[in-house]
């Protein structure tokens, strides 16, 4: 048996990181700019809308930030293993609401800690924008998930469960996690077992420890979907032309990729090109989802696809398009390459998609940007959907449906119809679809109506509005200090 050693990567947080072309500020750092702006705005344009500007500096903070690491061992070569170290971070970034957290699982060789915090960050202004009663939080393990086993990543999975329960950062009023980048709801299914299995043994709610599990074990029907029909809400309100017809490129074809493809396909968009890590595919006469997710899911690759173009991602990106939709990881559009693109609206679902001095380059060129914290929040809606299902151990919509059944029945009584006209019955599915795409909108028209009233952009007004409604519940609830 013999030890290797973690990733040869610097785990010291750096000012900057490389990208094509030059350098580009940290994640964390691009977060905090967004934050310090909106923040600038409210404080300058808005004399008096913060009570109390000290309290900047705390809700900008992450409350708790840990660092570990997780031995696992694998299989070198026939009769010979070794114990591999595999480097782990997780940050809860706000307590506003005395808990839970509610952040993502991430399995990917970039990690972390300041992605951590960036994330955190980033999910605490999406909760508070959207009036969810949660704080913000990420983990991550610093893998490539595709290089090791299933049986690998459940051993790694679950050790990290074990470890967030110890820290307090998983359970009972504590928080919940979510899939990101390399996770699924098989990890997902791993997460909430292990608890159910040891420090959860007691817990009835040991359910809602994990968002985005399957079907069978307490997930949320149409919760796959949420990103998706998000998109194509936010798309609704905010594009200035008619959505379907619109031609549409997208990078990055994960789970949050093919889900917006299906939404926008079932729009009236034209997706006419799909960029991924390894390549892309372009074709003017559209992309249709059936066959393009199912040959990607069987190859993982764009080769041998007929009257299509494949290319690299790059030639790809950066085609000209009504609509760009970044769905792949942060510094996908970078200040680098933000001349390159050729399109009308970038909506940004991937945390972090577009970078600081990006957005800056693209507004001067006049293409607007929809901030990730507005149009990717539909996962964040659908995962608090979850977790209210998880609590109360009966699926969405189902102590109603008989009274909506009857009261419709009533209504047509009245109206002097014969019986029961045929409409849909709300099941889960419709339900959440119908969450998702009424609160996108109407905070997309919120934003939209702010941005337009004050002259900033719409990542402004977004980061300024839940600034503004942390800062009130911070002074609302005050603070326990010691002398």
């Amino acid at each position: 048996m013999r030890i290797l050693s973690p990733p040869a990567k610097s785990l010291a947080i750096r000012a900057f990181c490389a990208v094509p072309g030059g350098e580009e500020p940290l994640f964390r750092s691009q977060v905090e700019f967004h934050f310090d702006e909106a923040a600038k705005h409210l404080l300058n344009a808005r004399p008096g809308s913060l009570k109390n500007p000290d309290l900047l500096a705390l809700i900008r903070a992450p409350k708790a930030s840990v660092a570990f690491n997780l031995p696992l061992r694998r299989s070198v070569r026939p009769g010979k293993t070794a114990i591999e170290i595999v480097p782990a971070f997780c940050t809860q970034h706000s307590h506003h609401h005395t808990l839970p957290c509610y952040g993502c699982l991430r399995y990917d060789f970039d990690m972390d800690q300041q992605t951590a915090e960036a994330l955190s960050l980033l999910y605490t202004i999406t909760h508070a924008l959207f009036d969810l009663p949660l704080g913000g939080a990420a983990c991550g393990l610093q893998i490539d998930p595709a290089r090791y086993t299933s049986a690998e990543l459940e051993s790694l999975t679950r050790r990290v469960g074990i470890e967030l329960f110890r820290k307090s950062f998983i359970g009972r009023g504590n928080g919940f996690f979510g899939p990101e980048l390399g996770v699924g709801s098989r990890e997902m299914a791993w997460l909430r077992d292990t608890y159910a299995a040891t420090l959860g043994s007691r817990d009835v709610d040991a359910v809602g420890s994990a968002a985005g599990k399957p079907m069978s074990i307490g997930g949320l029907e149409g919760g796959a979907d949420a990103v998706g029909q998000g998109v194509v809400a936010g798309l609704k309100e905010l594009s200035t032309r008619e959505l379907a017809g619109q031609t549409v490129i997208i990078q990055g074809y994960g789970k949050a990729g093919t889900a917006i493809h299906r939404a926008l396909e079932a729009a009236g968009c034209h997706v006419i090109g799909v960029a991924e890590y390894s390549s892309g595919v372009y074709d003017e006469a559209g992309l249709g989802y059936d066959a393009l997710s199912a040959h990607w899911n069987r190859s993982r690759n764009f080769s041998m696809l007929p009257s299509s173009t494949v290319a690299s991602n790059d030639a790809v990106t950066f085609q000209r398009c009504n609509i760009l939709v970044l769905a792949g990881t942060e510094m996908g559009v970078t200040k680098f390459s933000a001349r390159r693109v050729r399109c009308d609206l970038v909506a940004e679902v991937a945390h972090g998609g577009v970078t600081y001095q990006a957005e800056t380059a693209l507004a001067r060129r006049g293409i607007r940007v929809i901030p990730d914290i507005l149009i990717g929040a539909g996962a964040n809606v659908a995962a608090y959907l979850e977790w209210i299902k998880g609590h109360r151990h009966v699926r969405l919509g189902r102590l109603e449906k008989r009274w909506n059944r009857d009261s419709l029945q009533r209504i047509c009584d009245l109206a002097g119809g014969k019986g029961l006209p045929s409409i849909e019955e709300a099941t889960e599915k419709t339900l959440v679809e119908t969450m998702v795409q009424s609160e996108i909108r109407e905070k997309c028209r919120e934003v939209g109506e702010y941005a337009t009233k004050t002259g900033v952009s719409l990542r402004v007004a977004a980061y300024a509005k839940a600034i503004q409604r942390l800062m009130a519940e911070q002074n609302e609830a005050g603070l326990m200090m010691m002398a």
